[in-house]
């Protein structure tokens, strides 16, 4: 069997996350929609955005409305990571207005959440400016989402982390546990895994340190450690592995850990905290058109 190209698999994901969303909100059923207007009635819609945003999302958006009806125009005015000027327009659809309704709210949740979370990375990139720190968004995202809302981030400028737990080794708290030591399970992982792996190792204390770059590890995650405490062991380091700041960094604390000179920063508000951004959807009636 030959494997589905990866933009087609994209495809075939988005259009069946779009089914199952409209399902769930019964747009098929929109009764309010069935009362009000004519089945003919053809409408013209922007989606635009209230506020300064950074746009993720467009084409789970078009495809929301595809889902809804195949004969809709969609054109996407936005491209993935595009800066957006508070009431420039992300979307147009034009067709039947009672098809658009049904697919409004749905597109725009899935709109204002993506959005957000480029959003709110692209500010954390700011934030960071001038570093070479590279910021990555973490498996911490909604069953289901994680394509989607690591996309965003790295719309928004984050590099991706594990995508899934097949992607890396990363020795974290509770492996230690059953191991006796982190340095034992970075023995462990270096006799058992695949070659072409990175070893990431998690620590919670610098007196820890010596003992897994010794034992091998590739990457040590700091977890939890105060920017004073990151910038002491990036001293004591001296370039020998890969260091990564992760645990209780927020947008605040995102400079201070920049400047310890640590290598990568991981942070989960990115994806599971960011605020949707203020959308709406103008829709005008146009021309009822009938079959000749």
């Amino acid at each position: 069997m030959n494997p589905v190209p990866a933009a087609a698999s994209r495809s075939l994901f988005l259009a069946d996350l779009a089914r199952h969303a409209l399902l769930e909100d019964r747009a098929g059923y929109d009764v309010t929609t069935m009362a009000v207007l004519q089945p003919d009635l053809a409408g013209s819609a922007c989606i635009r955005t209230r506020e300064p945003v950074v746009s993720s999302g467009v084409d789970m958006a078009m495809e929301v409305f595809l889902a809804a009806d195949s004969h809709l125009q969609v054109h996407a005015e936005a491209g993935e990571g595009t800066r957006v000027a508070a009431g420039e327009t992300i979307l147009m659809v034009e067709g039947s207005s009672a098809s658009i309704l049904s697919a409004e709210r749905t597109a725009l949740n899935f709109l204002q959440h993506l959005c957000g979370i480029a959003t709110l990375a692209r500010q954390a990139m700011q934030a960071v400016a001038g570093s070479p720190v590279q910021l990555l968004a973490t498996r911490k995202t909604l069953p289901g989402l994680r394509n989607l809302q690591r996309r965003a981030a790295e719309a928004g400028g984050f590099a991706p982390h594990r995508t899934s737990l097949a992607d890396g080794i990363l020795i974290k708290d509770n492996h230690i546990a059953l191991c006796g030591s982190a340095a034992q399970a970075v023995t462990r992982a270096r006799s058992q895994a695949p070659s072409h792996l990175l070893i990431e190792v998690e620590i919670e204390a610098p007196d820890q340190l010596e003992a897994v770059i010794t034992a091998g590890a590739q990457i040590v995650l700091l977890d939890n450690f105060t920017p004073e405490q990151v910038a002491q062991v990036v001293t004591a380091t001296r370039q020998r592995v890969l260091l990564e700041a992760s645990g209780g960094i927020t947008m605040e604390t995102l400079p201070l850990y920049a400047a310890t000179g640590v290598d990568r920063i991981s942070v989960g508000f990115v994806t599971h905290s960011a605020p949707a951004v203020d959308l709406f959807m103008d829709l005008m009636p146009t021309e009822i058109r009938h079959d000749a």
